[in-house]
């Protein structure tokens, strides 16, 4: 009876062992399927061209943070060789969109992205020669606590004798734009209620409560430039600074 009990009891392991084995054959199968592993050959290039796009992106939110969210302007107001916008003009009111900045944000990357790839000469040292298939197509995504960068650009990469393709690259900017432009959009509506007025208690408080400081620089008697210091969403340890002009008719 003892013999009959321990040949049960080692069947019973073989067969739990066996379900666990089998288990764990499907689990890294399947866990391999899910995470494939980026191509050698593909890995410096992707690298380098992200690298390359979030360089450009933090460089376009700071130049767009700098000119009111504006990449190309029409009416603005010259300072410092900066094309700051007016949001108040007598008695008109205008804030650029999410929606358009991120489109203007676009159109800096596009523009400059290739000074930064530089015709993919770095590549040439690491004996990879890459080939652009198409234009790159920038598209830029303004979320709750940072920017994303999706960047299509058709590449054929080739290294020794082995050739691949790379299409999609993805690039992540670690600034809440999004809580700046709720913040500005707050201001220019008290501004609205009342367009002749100068509004420095809104302000003030604004400014405490949002923990950021600001700068009220006087043109003429007419135009004042508004700039906003915001010291807890720094881009490249620094600080963030969103600027805008107000023409009242006084």
């Amino acid at each position: 009876m003892a013999s009959m009990q321990t040949k049960s009891q080692v069947s019973i392991v073989i067969a739990i062992v066996s379900v666990l084995l089998i288990g764990s054959i499907f689990f890294f199968m399947n866990a391999k399927e899910e995470q494939p592993s980026l191509a050698a050959d593909l890995q410096p290039v992707v690298s380098f061209v992200e690298t390359c796009l979030k360089d450009q992106a933090e460089s376009g939110l700071l130049f767009l943070g700098s000119q009111g969210g504006f990449y190309e302007r029409m009416r603005s107001e010259n300072y410092l060789s900066l094309s700051i916008p007016y949001y108040l003009e007598g008695n008109a009111t205008s804030v650029p969109s999410l929606e358009h900045i991120e489109q203007e944000l676009n159109f800096y990357i596009q523009d400059n992205l290739e000074y930064c790839i530089d015709n993919f000469e770095s590549m040439d040292w690491l004996g990879i020669a890459v080939q652009a298939l198409e234009q790159p197509v920038v598209k830029s995504s303004v979320g709750e606590k940072d920017v994303t960068i999706n960047l299509e650009y058709p590449l054929k990469i080739t290294q020794g004798t082995t050739t691949s393709e790379q299409r999609s690259f993805v690039a992540t900017v670690s600034l809440n734009f999004k809580h700046i432009h709720s913040i500005v959009g707050d201001v220019m509506d008290q501004q609205k209620s009342e367009v002749l007025a100068l509004h420095m208690g809104f302000l003030a408080k604004s400014a405490y409560d949002n923990d950021y400081f600001f700068e009220l620089i006087q043109l003429d008697e007419q135009t004042v430039i508004f700039s906003f210091k915001f010291e807890n969403e720094k881009l490249r340890n620094e600080p963030y600074y969103y600027n805008f002009a107000q023409r009242y008719d006084w």
